[in-house]
């Protein structure tokens, strides 16, 4: 492992002044036991040095000298970040033309949203119909107009046909997407719509001129 030598000029009066218990700070419970897990695993991997653990970054400290330790980032991605990945294989789903097997609940679930979308748009999404979804969907009203509402603007664009077409994009895709990624494909299906009715053009021009 890549580790960074650092001088121990810079960071010993800081930890010299915790050794002296110079800073006075309520540690959390959970920060407790992890740190007690550390000091029982340095213990049995027999380290004799000091850790330093900051919020930035954790510091080894030995007679001879004092060393970044590189760590894994263990966060976790969020739904958004992990669809984000997902982007071309979603942009691949606007181009479908051809009915495939698919799951009755996912196309018949999409195709509610759908509806629910175009009725909010007849009222303009206006306080009133808000508050009808909100009354007969308590818990996650939220969510449920954030994927009408997308549902509704996306699959317009080609028509509710291409509801039955999709093999990717579904209700839980439209909620989680980022407002940027969900735009992309917006401007994808505009795409895919004109480039539809210029072969219609073209195949009427075609036609004409014979």
């Amino acid at each position: 492992m890549d580790r960074r030598v650092i001088k121990k000029k810079a960071s010993f009066p800081l930890f010299l002044s915790f050794l002296r218990g110079d800073m006075s700070v309520e540690i959390p419970t959970q920060i407790k036991k992890t740190l007690a897990a550390l000091k029982s695993q340095m213990e049995k991997a027999d380290l004799e040095g000091t850790c330093l653990v900051s919020n930035n970054n954790i510091i080894y400290f030995t007679e001879q000298q004092s060393q970044v330790v590189e760590v894994p980032n263990l966060k976790r991605e969020s739904d958004a970040q992990r669809l984000h990945s997902r982007m071309p294989e979603f942009l691949e789903d606007l181009h479908q033309r051809e009915i495939t097997p698919r799951s009755p609940y996912h196309i018949s679930q999409l195709s509610y949203y759908y509806f629910l979308g175009t009725l909010m748009e007849e009222k303009a999404w206006n306080k009133e119909a808000r508050n009808v979804v909100k009354r007969l969907f308590p818990h996650n009203h939220s969510d449920i107009l954030i994927i009408a509402q997308r549902t509704h603007l996306l699959y317009r664009l080609q028509g509710p046909s291409h509801l039955f077409l999709s093999q990717s994009i579904t209700p839980f895709v439209l909620r989680h997407l980022l407002k940027e990624d969900f735009a992309t494909l917006q401007t994808e299906a505009q795409l895919q719509v004109q480039q539809e009715i210029d072969e219609v053009l073209a195949l009427t021009c075609f036609t004409g001129a014979q």
